[in-house]
């Protein structure tokens, strides 16, 4: 992941992230002792949110959303930090998208929520 994270190839974020969800399988088949981790997912997000490419702002949020329903769901290790927060409050910041700082401002209210509520 971290080497696809850190390219600048065009479509890396794409490819680290397929490679994040096929780890994601392989745990969940019993093929993985542990599945992908928070740091995991904070390069596939970081990745998303250096790529410049449309629609990477929405891939982080996912993400993020993603490491939320699963923490709740019982995987303690994907608990969301202030740094995955960060990266998805500066993905929308950079994006240059429609209503981006709302976007920013909502992700930033999830965390207070999520993360700094307990």
């Amino acid at each position: 992941i971290n080497c696809w994270a850190k390219s600048p190839q065009k479509d890396s974020a794409a490819k680290a992230e397929a490679v994040l969800y096929a780890m994601e399988r392989k745990f969940r088949a019993g093929k993985l002792k542990d599945g992908p981790n928070r740091i995991s997912f904070n390069a596939v997000m970081d990745a998303w949110s250096r790529s410049g490419e449309v629609g990477a702002a929405l891939a982080c949020e996912d993400l993020l959303s993603r490491m939320i329903n699963l923490h709740v769901g019982g995987r303690t290790e994907l608990r969301p930090d202030v740094q995955s927060f960060s990266i998805c409050i500066m993905a929308w910041a950079n994006s240059g998208e429609k209503n981006s700082a709302r976007r920013a401002e909502q992700i930033f209210r999830l965390m207070g929520q999520e993360y700094l509520g307990g």
